[in-house]
């Protein structure tokens, strides 16, 4: 987040012309159209990625930590092969 408004800070503050920002018709910079996509479409959608992933990350930590405090009573002859376990696989999957 500080590197992306140092980013946004010095393209302003160097008054050059970038993908970010345009000339207006005042001389000034204003926000150009990727800018702007950037801003209200593709920013939202990367944070909500990021934090899905985070989420699920976190459950499937808190799943595997629970099932390791459960008393399991593992039988390694059991017909899935993987004594019981094997949804575990399947979760993964």
């Amino acid at each position: 987040m500080a590197f992306t408004l140092t980013w946004v800070y010095s393209g302003i503050v160097s008054g050059i012309p970038t993908w970010q920002f345009q000339l207006g018709r005042s001389g000034d910079l204003t926000p150009s159209l990727a800018d702007w996509w950037s801003i209200l479409v593709y920013g939202p959608f990367f944070q909500y990625v990021c934090v899905r992933w985070i989420w699920k990350y976190i459950a499937w930590i808190v799943c595997l930590f629970d099932l390791s405090c459960a008393d399991l009573r593992i039988y390694a002859g059991h017909p899935d092969k993987a004594g019981e376990l094997s949804f575990i696989g399947d979760i993964q999957g």
